[in-house]
């Protein structure tokens, strides 16, 4: 077990006077949320139960399946298994004081590659297998933090090869190479599940989050090939990340409305469904100060996605504020806030990028748990306790406020180098 008290008693960077024990609930949440037994039958919440419903005492003493790595869950009461881009921001974060710990987030995935690149959705500690889709393409990214922190190319030159075929399966299966965008099969695989930017279709929608995340995985290639010390590798990666962001910002920037918006292909036109992810190239730095200031006047505007960034716009109709559901049509998700807020901060809107950081924090610290989501008007706790990727971002807004774009490689169009962290 990684000894995260010690980590906090050694914390080079002192915590915002006021949230200590924040910092540290949000570190224990992530570290009790550690799965290596799989529960008793009687234990796992019935939808997963009903996925293995003829478990044997004899078999769950050989699970989880990922064993004898140890998977850290969302959340121990409601989701007992790992899932893909939940690990993926658990490693960034653990990686702060296990980097160990933060590798096996990322090999249980990979170990569960299937035979055309694809990153299965999730596996579940009874053995159930969700690879029907997979979940935004983050993962090579965590993989790139994990490795600044491990100090040895050993661990990333083992990762690269089945990166190299996860984005083969990007671009054949999720429509890069027709479109020269990228395109989720199910609302699911986005993980804004039920959202309404996906009411009217999931594969005909090219939507910003994914396709700046597809950026983000192209810098996280470049810096693996660097790390390997293939130099060729590096410039055919730079090559399509340049390629896609200039894509990115000629068809997915609505120049009559001034914003980011997803593309509805069958309809030819921009779906005009205000979200946090209209902020995402902000985050990835590739906006020009034009369209930076553009999609900063929605962003601020306090009757859209000011100050909490609701997961769709407060005037939109979709939006659910009435507390009924935690889902991807209103309440507050620390993931995608976070990246927004940090984009608005990279672009000179800092202030106002602290005072929601300081609202969100404050709604994570009332009550005894970090939960899944917060309702956006009231900052009410939605969703499962204890949840691991609002514990990510609860320590990374408390620690890596400041310093998030220049510590986590490929956050920043310039490529850097892979020289590990001293």
């Amino acid at each position: 077990m990684v000894n995260v008290a010690k980590w906090l008693e050694e914390l080079e960077k002192p915590c915002p006077a006021g949230f200590e024990a924040l910092l540290e609930r949000a570190a224990l949440t992530l570290q009790n949320n550690i799965i290596d037994v799989c529960p008793p039958s009687g234990e796992l919440p019935r939808w997963i139960r009903e996925k293995n419903p003829d478990m044997t005492e004899e078999e769950r003493l050989t699970l989880p399946p990922w064993r004898p790595l140890r998977g850290i869950c969302p959340s121990i009461s409601h989701y007992p298994g790992v899932w893909n881009w939940d690990s993926a921001f658990h490693a960034m974060t653990v990686a702060r004081w296990g980097p160990e710990l933060a590798s096996e987030q990322v090999e249980i995935f990979l170990n569960a590659q299937l035979a055309d690149g694809m990153l299965v959705d999730a596996i579940f500690a009874n053995g159930h297998v969700i690879d029907s889709f997979g979940k935004p393409p983050v993962m090579p990214w965590a993989a790139t933090v994990v490795d600044s922190y491990m100090g040895s190319s050993e661990w990333i030159g083992k990762v690269y090869p089945a990166f190299v075929r996860y984005e083969e399966f990007w671009r054949v299966k999720r429509g890069g190479d027709e479109d020269g965008l990228f395109h989720y099969v199910h609302s699911f695989e986005s993980g804004w599940d039920k959202s309404p930017r996906f009411d009217d279709g999931v594969d005909t929608i090219l939507p910003v989050d994914l396709n700046c995340y597809m950026v983000l995985f192209y810098r996280a290639l470049a810096y693996m090939a660097e790390r390997c010390g293939s130099e060729t590798d590096v410039e055919h990666w730079r090559q399509r990340e340049a390629a896609l962001a200039d894509t990115v910002n000629g068809r997915l920037f609505d120049a009559a409305r001034g914003c980011y918006y997803d593309y509805d292909k069958a309809r030819e036109c921009h779906t005009g469904v205000l979200t946090p992810a209209s902020l995402m190239p902000l985050y990835i730095g590739i906006a020009d100060h034009a369209m930076a200031s553009a999609v900063a006047e929605p962003a601020l505007d306090e009757k859209k996605l000011y100050p909490s960034f609701p997961t769709v716009a407060f005037d939109h109709p979709a939006y659910a504020g009435d507390g009924k559901t935690y889902s991807w049509r209103g309440p507050t998700w620390l993931n995608v806030a976070f990246f927004a807020l940090q984009g608005l901060k990279r672009y000179g809107m800092a202030e106002q990028a602290e005072k929601s950081r300081d609202l969100l924090l404050e709604w994570c610290a009332r009550g005894d748990s970090i939960h899944e989501c917060y309702g956006a008007a009231d900052g009410d706790p939605r969703g499962a306790p204890a949840f691991g990727w609002s514990a990510a971002f609860v320590i990374e807004m408390l620690l890596g406020w400041d310093d998030h774009l220049d510590r986590f490689p490929c956050v920043s169009p310039v490529a850097r180098s892979g020289a590990p962290r001293a």
